[in-house]
């Protein structure tokens, strides 16, 4: 996958980043946002990609984020809709040079 970033490590790397900085465990996030601490563990591991949108919303509401920028995060953009240096947009190649 070089070139690529994988939208669900996007969302979870940013999910685990945030949950860090406000010094919340990983079960304090999880008993406080009302989501299974497996679910989440497997969330920011990158493991579950599939999120459903009431996970989606216990998620933005528990971070202190919109909705929107969580799945801005997932796309690797930054929060002004520009997209991160570096990072291919989901499902599409970029050129290897020689």
């Amino acid at each position: 996958m070089r070139g690529r970033q994988n939208p669900a490590m996007g969302i979870g790397a940013y999910i685990r980043e945030t949950r860090e900085a406000q010094g919340l465990s990983l079960s304090k996030a999880a008993q406080a946002w009302g989501i299974d601490k497996a679910h989440l563990s497997l969330i920011e591991s990158g493991q579950r990609s599939q999120l459903q949108a009431d996970t989606l919303l216990k998620l933005s509401r528990g971070l202190g984020v919109t909705v929107d920028e969580l799945l801005t995060r997932a796309n690797g953009q930054t929060g002004d809709g520009k997209r991160k240096p570096g990072v291919a947009r989901p499902g599409t190649a970029t050129k290897l040079s020689s």
